[in-house]
């Protein structure tokens, strides 16, 4: 737009022009920034990563930040958010500035299974799983095994078996996991015949 002042005096006396008209003045008018980040609230299971995209005017600068600091060199309309914690869009204009509101991240740490070494054990025996690694316990299949949702069951030596173990860690509504198997190697026992004859003819008798 272009303004300019226009001035009229009622004065008798005068000198110059009346109404007095000023210079012509471009006025640049910009909307204020109203920077939105497309996504909600979310979790995700590490190490995944999020791509967060924000919506934004014709801007001169923007700025994503994390926690309410500036992320370095993030200075793009699109992030790829790697941290929890609460994001938010600051956008500039060079006149006016703006920041979105904010979204949230949550990172539930992905667990690692463990469910130890493999096992050699004579048939018969009783033995255990050793499993590690999350805050809850799957083993599959569940066959022999005295409770197929601790870290540890006990079984009986009947045949070879892999176990799978699945591990995971939960926060609110999302649930992270990890497998590893173990294999159960069960071992015959050997049997020695009897090979000493008593009957008095002079071979194996003892």
């Amino acid at each position: 737009d272009r303004v300019r002042a226009e001035l009229t005096s009622t004065s008798g006396c005068l000198s110059g022009p009346n109404p007095f008209k000023s210079n012509e003045l471009t006025m640049v008018i910009k909307p204020i920034p109203a920077p939105v980040i497309q996504e909600t609230d979310q979790a995700v299971c590490s190490p995944a990563k999020v791509v967060l995209h924000g919506t934004v005017g014709s801007y001169t600068s923007v700025q994503w930040k994390l926690n309410g600091s500036d992320i370095p060199g993030a200075t793009n309309a699109t992030y790829t958010a790697t941290q929890a914690g609460s994001y938010s869009l600051y956008e500039d204009n060079n006149t006016c500035n703006s920041t979105s509101l904010s979204m949230y991240l949550t990172v539930v740490q992905t667990p690692v299974a463990n469910a130890g070494s493999d096992i050699y054990i004579k048939q018969g025996e009783t033995g255990h799983l050793n499993g590690s690694g999350g805050s809850t316990y799957s083993w599959s299949p569940s066959t022999y095994l005295s409770d197929a949702t601790v870290s540890n069951p006990s079984f009986p030596a009947t045949q070879t078996i892999t176990y799978t173990l699945t591990v995971s860690n939960t926060s609110g509504s999302t649930t992270c996991t990890s497998s590893d198997d173990v294999t159960v190697v069960v071992v015959s026992p050997i049997e020695v015949p009897n090979v000493i004859t008593v009957n008095g003819d002079g071979n194996n008798d003892d």
